[in-house]
């Protein structure tokens, strides 16, 4: 428990520091010095998130990063925990956005930084306002952006992955950007076991993309079903004593 509070502590005073350093940030964009703002705005997440997990005492372990690509991808992975998403941040390079539910856009200061790195806020329950949500991703990935995709739609708090939900890479599909399988292991171990922070070991594994352009047109229509098994085998693979 000391050491969740310690951790949280440290998030919260961090988020408030972080504030005259998102302003400048918003100022290097404006002034259109892009090399500059991707610059400060991935070194401030990776330090963010990489010192968070020293001082909870986890270690992060990736393997796969050569299957990046030099271009904007669609990121697909299983969702364990909310640890996921620092892990995404802090240990594959590179800004992207998450589609993620509404409701975190009332977090404070985090929301800031939220819309900083594109991040689409997904209204769940109505349909409508839903299907602009995503016209929004699909606007984002054709301007050049990235994004984190999780299709299970909700954290499994287990070591177990749930099916993708149908339709959800149909904009990797539309705006034809490559799409990354990425299995994460671990990470509900770190917090949503015991809803308190433990150290222990995150272990992410990157798979090879898959290239729209490449695919049949049966294999687009089952887009989240390939994803899926190709995310299902990572996981398996890491998972492995």
């Amino acid at each position: 428990m000391i050491k969740s509070l310690i951790v949280a502590a440290y998030v919260i005073i961090m988020l408030i520091l972080s504030i005259p350093y998102l302003l400048i940030i918003k100022l290097c964009k404006f002034l259109g010095l892009k090399k500059v703002y991707s610059t400060l705005l991935n070194s401030f997440l990776i330090f963010f998130c990489r010192s968070a997990f020293w001082l909870a005492g986890v270690k992060v372990e990736v393997e796969g990063l050569e299957n990046l690509l030099d271009r904007n991808m669609i990121f697909v992975g299983n969702h364990q925990s909310m640890v996921d998403i620092p892990v995404m941040l802090g240990y594959i390079p590179g800004i992207k956005g998450f589609i993620a539910k509404k409701e975190t856009k009332k977090l404070p200061i985090i929301n800031w930084w939220m819309e900083e790195i594109n991040c689409v806020f997904l209204d769940r329950h109505n349909i409508r306002q839903g299907m602009k949500d995503m016209a929004k991703a699909k606007g984002l990935l054709e301007e050049g952006k990235s994004l984190v995709i999780y299709p299970e739609g909700t954290r499994s708090k287990s070591d177990q992955m749930g099916e993708f939900k149908k339709g959800s890479l149909k904009i990797g599909v539309q705006a034809g950007v490559p799409i990354v399988p990425v299995a994460i292991s671990g990470s509900y171990k770190i917090f949503e076991e015991e809803r308190k922070i433990k150290k222990g070991k995150v272990k992410v594994k990157i798979g090879e993309p898959i290239f729209i352009e490449r695919l049949s047109e049966e294999e687009k229509k089952d887009i989240s079903q390939l994803a899926y098994e190709r995310v299902k085998g990572l996981l398996e693979k890491i998972q492995k004593p």
